[in-house]
């Protein structure tokens, strides 16, 4: 498949992502996370200028810790039950599950 067409098909992806019809675009959970990462490395890429200006990257795994953090709450793949639990240090609890 050339390139064009696959620039077409996001396109219209996108485009089908506003209608209401099932199975005509993306997911509005997916393309909310796309464009937060996008949002979120153009900040990134601002804030690592200022650091290698000024040599300073101190805060740079806590910033990367918050994020990751952010979009995996975004995607569903973590839930506000597992932050507080790892924050807590309470890690080893987990819940049974019903079949």
């Amino acid at each position: 498949m050339k390139i064009k067409d696959k620039i077409v098909d996001i396109y219209e992806g996108i485009i089908g992502s506003l209608d209401n019809k099932k199975n005509k675009g993306f997911s509005a959970r997916k393309i909310s996370v796309l464009v937060i990462m996008v949002m979120i490395i153009l900040i990134h890429l601002s804030w690592l200028k200022h650091a290698f200006l000024r040599e300073d990257y101190k805060y740079i795994i806590e910033i990367l810790t918050v994020d990751s953090l952010f979009v995996l709450l975004l995607l569903g793949i973590v839930t506000m039950e597992q932050i507080s639990n790892l924050k807590n240090g309470n890690i080893n609890e987990q819940k049974e599950f019903k079949e």
